[in-house]
């Protein structure tokens, strides 16, 4: 492998834009050149219906699923081989609260179809009152659920999460959620976009019609007993490696950490996985080598697992920092 592509790479936003989106991640992060209202953004994604493309260093032009057919173990790890990059990775401005959904989890994907999806929220940004939507109350089966959406009480069987800034929240394939008006935040999911809505809150579409809704599939893959529970984020960490960073999820796809640090974030690879590096908050100079590469505030890069030792170094004050990794 040419040492020279074996770099941090920056990938081009895929934005989407969906009814419940506003116009705050351009606002939030003006370097990201969001210039209208986008739902989300797709930092690092490896599908057909919005791929990343590199936009730093020899490999720039080329696509996620280039470079990982280029790179292959250099850079997603010795872990195991992939043809797509495992996971998908958004920033979400959620102006109205989502739908109520689920999505499959690995058995019912393999049973019923669709791509399994577990997901995780960081909060980036929460209003007062903010709130996220995940599990069902206890006792709720399919014909509860469906007589409290008919009857327009559907907050009576799916339990509400008081969130801010920080917080966390694991949700795991199967698990009935939704996330609430005003929150700004990062999802880190399986590569997936198999959604089952249940309910949409009575809105419409860009047509004018109601949004279709998929209470079979969603009754063949909802776990009724997934109770989720919110992660408090970690206080500022002044000594600053990833030991001192909070983990706020850790599950078989992904492992979250995050913290907000004041000196330099130094972390080594074995060459078993790669890193997937958000600066949540701040501005910061990431160092690997002799090579310097400056990120603002909202950059997401990925940092291939044949990359021996990296660092970050706040520069105008603590750099809040969220980490993503393959579990060890």
């Amino acid at each position: 492998m040419d040492p020279e592509t074996i770099y941090p790479l920056l990938f081009e936003p895929v934005y989407k834009d969906y009814i419940w989106g506003g116009d705050r991640i351009g606002q939030r992060y003006p370097d990201s050149h969001a210039s209208a209202r986008y739902a989300e953004s797709w930092e690092v994604s490896d599908r057909v219906d919005g791929m990343s493309v590199v936009r730093n260093g020899p490999l720039s032009g080329k696509s996620l699923r280039e470079v990982l057919a280029r790179m292959g173990e250099a850079l997603v790890g010795c872990r195991g081989e992939a043809s797509v990059f495992p996971l998908l990775v958004k920033i979400l401005d959620a102006n109205a609260t989502l739908s109520i959904q689920v999505h499959p989890d690995d058995g019912s994907a393999l049973q019923y179809g669709g791509e399994a999806k577990t997901e995780a929220w960081t909060i980036l940004e929460a209003p007062a009152g903010a709130r996220l939507y995940a599990g069902l109350t206890p006792g709720t089966d399919a014909n509860a659920l469906q007589a409290a959406i008919s009857e327009g009480r559907v907050e009576d069987v799916v339990r509400s999460h008081a969130v801010e800034a920080g917080d966390a929240m694991f949700v795991a394939g199967g698990t009935v959620h939704a996330v609430g008006e005003g929150l700004i935040l990062l999802e880190v999911q399986q590569n997936s976009n198999t959604t089952y809505r249940i309910h949409d809150w009575g809105r419409s579409g860009a047509d004018g019609k109601p949004r279709d809704l998929h209470q079979e599939q969603a009754n063949q893959v909802i776990r009724w007993d997934a109770n989720p529970q919110v992660t408090k984020g970690a206080a500022e960490s002044p000594e600053a490696d990833m030991q001192n960073l909070c983990v706020l999820v850790e599950c078989p796809y992904f492992c979250i950490h995050s913290g907000t640090v004041s000196g330099p974030l130094t972390r080594l690879h074995d060459g078993s996985t790669y890193t997937i590096l958000f600066i949540a908050g701040g501005n910061a100079d990431l160092s690997w080598d002799d090579e310097h590469l400056a990120l603002a505030a909202g950059s997401t890069v990925l940092i291939p697992a044949a990359l021996p030792e990296w660092a970050v170094q706040p520069q105008d004050g603590p750099l809040r920092v969220i980490v993503v990794t393959e579990p060890t």
